[in-house]
């Protein structure tokens, strides 16, 4: 839906389809003001670029800022600790061992991550093993849900350096004295961030169509033309796909066969989020991670009650590849764990509300299936296992793509 705004903006004429009744994809909120439950992301980052679409669509009233310099902790040992942003807190943070915290310190002299490499090798090589597993394991790999053992440093970790600026450094990077003032605030909105894409579905109007799954594309001498909620449609001249890798898959499974068995490949990991109510005051922080080793289901918390003063709610997500089999369980079962883990490490009691279970890109050695992927000439994939995740790295991909294809007539 970005990509189409903006191609607007530049005079393209452009049609959107969407195969179920409301657009956002994995962005999704129920509830209204300190009601409201995110089963996808559960805050944004207000980068330049989505403060500027927030101001196009008149949201800057309803947007809620978190309270600046919130920890992040990490659990190990059964206690949460406050991850070290600083070298001073780095040098005294009860999280490592006194041997750890010396061979962190020593990152700048290791060479920059190899694109061979995975991500677990490069991150224990460059800040030794008690640290890959007690902070940087965690945090890397809970962006997707994945075990960074299997991710391919080439996919994740190598794009995050070269952005950074820091090639071979990623501990000076981090830790600058500039560091803690150059993140952009947290953010959500009065009724969730679901606001934000049904903002941009209004302002698309008539070009959205709603319940209008693409089943099949076809070139033909005119252009590209979809079969989608049971007619044709077309010609467009070119064809985006903002899909799943699966959904992706299907549509070029005519066109492009090659690209679709790649595609098909594509690991997701799922995962099982539980939204809790708990009693007692809420944390002061963004929430927590697990260290690797420790006895506990749980992968991270956000507390959505201090971050947005949302009544006593916190969101747990359990599952991706430290336990893929976990989704599957009953939801009683699910929430039970929750529930008894979030009372051990906080001592706060919680009744859990719901249970879902989302999925998302696991970046993992599957991610060979793109190298030298090829597709038609006027197709293109603008979708989340193509960059880095998040709502921040889909903005950058939708604005470099609209900007790419401004120059064509009709593109969906």
């Amino acid at each position: 839906m970005v990509a189409a705004h903006r191609l607007r903006d530049y005079g393209v004429s452009v049609t959107v389809f969407e195969a179920s009744g409301s657009a956002g994809g994995v962005i999704r909120s129920s509830g209204t003001g300190e009601h409201v439950r995110e089963y996808g992301p559960q805050r944004l980052r207000l980068t330049p670029s989505l403060s500027e679409l927030v101001a196009r669509l008149g949201l800057h009233d309803t947007m809620l800022r978190a309270p600046d310099d919130a920890p992040i902790y990490m659990v190990r040992g059964g206690s949460c600790q406050a991850i070290p942003r600083s070298i001073r807190a780095l040098w005294t943070t009860p999280l490592l061992s006194p041997t750890g915290r010396l061979r962190v310190m020593l990152e700048p002299l290791t060479r920059s991550v190899k694109p061979g490499e995975t991500v677990a090798a490069a991150l224990s090589r460059k800040f030794g093993d008690e640290a890959y597993r007690v902070i940087f394991g965690p945090l890397f790999g809970g962006l997707y849900g994945s075990d960074p053992s299997s991710m391919r440093a080439a996919d994740s970790l190598s794009g995050f350096v070269a952005r950074a600026g820091f090639p071979r450094s990623l501990l000076l990077h981090a830790l600058r004295p500039a560091a803690a003032g150059r993140a952009p605030a947290a953010i959500s909105f009065r009724n969730g961030l679901g606001e934000l894409p049904d903002a941009l579905a209004r302002s698309l109007g008539g070009d959205l169509l709603l319940e209008c799954p693409v089943m099949s594309m076809a070139r033909t001498d005119a252009g590209w033309v979809l079969d989608a909620g049971g007619s044709e449609h077309g010609p467009f001249d070119h064809v985006m796909l903002a899909v799943p890798a699966d959904a992706a898959s299907h549509a070029l499974r005519s066109v492009a066969p090659e690209a679709a068995d790649r595609l098909a490949d594509l690991v997701y990991n799922r995962l099982a989020i539980v939204h809790l109510r708990a009693d007692g005051s809420p944390i002061p922080g963004f929430g927590y991670q697990v260290a690797f080793g420790e006895p506990l289901e749980t992968r991270g918390v956000t507390f959505n009650d201090w971050l947005f003063d949302r009544e006593g709610l916190v969101t747990v997500f359990l599952g991706g590849a430290g336990n893929p089999q976990l989704p599957d369980w009953p939801d009683d079962r699910i929430a039970a764990i929750a529930e008894s883990e979030f009372r051990e490490i906080t001592g706060r009691s919680a009744e859990a509300l719901e249970v879902s279970r989302p999925r998302m890109p696991a970046f993992d050695e599957s991610w060979k299936a793109l190298d030298g992927l090829e597709l038609p000439v006027g197709v293109s994939l603008c979708a989340g296992y193509m960059g880095r995740p998040g709502v921040t790295g889909r903005l950058a991909q939708a604005e470099r793509m609209a900007m790419k294809l401004a120059g064509q007539a009709t593109i969906t």
